[in-house]
Formats: structure tokens, C-alpha cells, sequence
């Protein structure tokens, strides 16, 4: 029953939080999201007018970028819905379902389920009639609705995945910088197009980081917490109960995948940033004019270091920060069973 409240209690803290930063962050959110339906960074590079062929290939190669980082965030969200639909259906219909049923039957001695298997001193008879039942299933299944909102993260992937698509349409245009595709009076405007586009990228990403740094740091604390006392309740289910083992199951199936796409996806955008370089260095520079090589050599020196999703600077959104957080929580789950 403690480890369920302190679950679900940390898990709402953080939906509360999503949820504030969701009204007061409205606008930055419309702008990003409507930068990223309609592809607004890619449109504003100037040179795609001056060649039809060139911007033919960049369109075509860009919209399957864009096709396939959006299938990709499509399964990760549908995912992500159905792991929470799962655990509320658990937790509040299957609670409402037994009640009502229960009620229509006349049955007066049944004692009403609520959603969680909390204790509230003094008001444990209360809340088995009216108002008061209302009241608690209301807000316990607010709670449930809470700790499963699934919009806020839908966003963090989508926004962070077309980010990832902006780098990769990147390196496909650098890629024709020194191509005969682009003549020779055109390499050096074009060659800096790919640096304003790598500028527009950067402030694209800049904004993502500001609007969910104070999120990502709370995920991960409060990960630390959850993934440990759930697996730690799942044990203990496993040998005793095994409805409650279910129910954990579910639980981590939501509230852990919850932590996998944000380190996943900023894992992936780290991972596109790194081979920037790369790219800049592979195209045939050292047969260009000498403006064009000092662009290079610039940009060379700019992109060495890779992008991160930070979570309020006290670290990263990447894989080596989930393995992390996956080691210390089992740490904590070995230690409540040592102590149990």
C-alpha cells in the first residue's frame, strides 16, 4: 500500500509539473510544433530557388527523413498510450467497474473499491457513502489520469525526433556542397546556407532544451524512486500476490518506458550531432576555392562537439544516463529487499 501511494504520488508531482509548464509555455509550444509540421527550417533555406534539380533531390531525400523519424515517433507515442491506457484501466475502470456492478445488484454489505489501495486516517467509513465516495474517486481517478498523461512526452518526441530529422536533412546538403549539382559560382552561397540552416537547427534544439531541462531532471529523480520501489513491489507480488505483481508490471511498463524515450531520443539527436563533422569533413573541400575550405575548417571546429538534451545542466538525456539511473534503482530495490 506505501510503495503504491509513493508511486503514484511521485508520479502525479511530475504530471502537475508537465501540466504547469504546459500552460505557461503555450506559446513556445505552438511555435516549435508548427516549426516542425510545417517543415518552417527547411523552407527558409534561400539557395533550394536557384537550382530545380538540386532542390528535387533535397525535397525528395528530406521528406523520407521526415517520413521516417515520424513512423518512428508514431510507434514510440502509440506505445506509450496504450502502457498507460493499460495501467488506468487497472487502477480506476476496474475499481468503477466492480462498484457500479456491485451498486446495480443492490448489494449494501460490499465494501467500494477506489483506484489505489490508500489509507486516509479517520475517513475510511466516510468514504464509503455519499459525497464523500464521489469525492475520493474523483480525485483518485484525476491522479490516475495525471500520473498517465502521455501528451506532454508525446511532444518531447516528436519535437526532439524532428530535430534529429533537421540534422540528418543537414548532412544531406552538405553532402552536395562540393557536387557538381551546385556550380561553381553557387558552392560558396550554398556553403553557407548549410551554415545558417546548422544555425537555425541549434536554436531549434536551444529551445527544446530550455522548455523541458526543469522536466528532464525531474524524470530522473523521480525515476530513481519509482523504478525501484516497483520492482521491489513486483518481487514481493511475484511470491505472494499475484495480482499485485500484474499491476507493478504494468506500471513499469509505462512509467519506465516513460524514462526510455527520454533518454533514447536525446540519445538519438546526440548521436546524429557527433557525425556533423564528419560530414563536413567527407566532401571534396581540399578541391575548392580557399573561401570555401575556410568555411570549412570553421565549421569543422564548431560541430566537434556534440549536441545534448540536458536536464538543468546537471546532466544528460542519453543512454549512459539511463543505464545509470536503471543501476542505482536496482541498487535501491536490492537494498529494500536486504531491509524487508
Amino acid at each position: 500500500m506505501i510503495s503504491q501511494s509513493l508511486c503514484t504520488c511521485l508520479q502525479t508531482l511530475i504530471s502537475v509539473i508537465k501540466l504547469f509548464l504546459w500552460v505557461f509555455m503555450e506559446k513556445r509550444f505552438y511555435k516549435l510544433v508548427k516549426a516542425a509540421v510545417d517543415c518552417e527550417l527547411f523552407n527558409e533555406v534561400k539557395m533550394l530557388d536557384k537550382n530545380v534539380k538540386l532542390t528535387k533531390n533535397l525535397r525528395d531525400k528530406t521528406k523520407e527523413i521526415i517520413e521516417e523519424c515520424w513512423k518512428s515517433a508514431q510507434f514510440q507515442v502509440r506505445y506509450y498510450v496504450i502502457a498507460c491506457t493499460a495501467v488506468i484501466s487497472f487502477y480506476f475502470i476496474n475499481a468503477l467497474t466492480v462498484n457500479t456492478y456491485h451498486t446495480i445488484k443492490g448489494h449494501t454489505n460490499h465494501t467500494k473499491l477506489f483506484a489505489f489501495a490508500t489509507y486516509y486516517p479517520g475517513w475510511e467509513q466516510a468514504r464509503q457513502h455519499l459525497p464523500f465516495y464521489a469525492f475520493f474517486t474523483i480525485v483518485e481517478g484525476y491522479a490516475d489520469f495525471a500520473a498517465g498523461m502521455a501528451t506532454f512526452d508525446g511532444y518531447y518526441v516528436y519535437l526532439t525526433l524532428h530535430a534529429v530529422a533537421l540534422f540528418k536533412t543537414l548532412k544531406e546538403m552538405i553532402t552536395f556542397s562540393s557536387s557538381n549539382k551546385v556550380s561553381t559560382e553557387d558552392k560558396i552561397p550554398y556553403i553557407r546556407e548549410c551554415v545558417y540552416h546548422y544555425n537555425r537547427c541549434i536554436r531549434f534544439c536551444d529551445e527544446l532544451n530550455d522548455m523541458y531541462a526543469i522536466v528532464n531532471l525531474s524524470q530522473l529523480m523521480i525515476s530513481l524512486v519509482v523504478l525501484g520501489v516497483v520492482l521491489f513491489q513486483a518481487s514481493v507480488g511475484l511470491e505472494n500476490d499475484s495480482k499485485t505483481f500484474i499491476r507493478m508490471v504494468l506500471y513499469i511498463s509505462a512509467a519506465g518506458y516513460e524514462l526510455v524515450i527520454y533518454c533514447f531520443d536525446g540519445q538519438k539527436l546526440t548521436t546524429e550531432t557527433e557525425t556533423i563533422s564528419d560530414t563536413f569533413y567527407s566532401s571534396n573541400w581540399y578541391d575548392e576555392s580557399r573561401e570555401f575550405k575556410t568555411i570549412i575548417y570553421m565549421m569543422l571546429m564548431r560541430t566537434r562537439k556534440p549536441y545534448y538534451i540536458s536536464a538543468l545542466g546537471f546532466t544528460t538525456m542519453s543512454l549512459p544516463t539511463f543505464l545509470g539511473i536503471a543501476k542505482t534503482s536496482g541498487s535501491y530495490f536490492m537494498l529494500l529487499r536486504n531491509v524487508a
